[in-house]
């Protein structure tokens, strides 16, 4: 139906539209939360200059850093 050509092309949008809703959600993230010190400057490089990677390590490491709303 589409051809090999048009499946790449529907697999390379998907991943495309999950990184970009990865790294919008990050970014949300870091910005409404409060982190010790500079630390939530750090993660705002870090997901802004590490477009896919970012996002995926502040969700593995950076959220355990944040201050916790009591």
């Amino acid at each position: 139906m589409y051809g090999s050509t048009g499946v790449i092309q529907i697999i390379i949008l998907l991943l495309t539209l999950l990184s970009f809703v990865l790294f919008v959600f990050a970014f949300i993230n870091v910005i409404l939360n409060k982190f010790h010190n500079n630390d939530k400057l750090t993660w705002i490089f870090v997901v802004l200059f590490l477009p896919l990677i970012g996002p995926i390590v502040y969700f593995v490491v950076g959220r355990k850093g944040r201050i916790k709303k009591v």
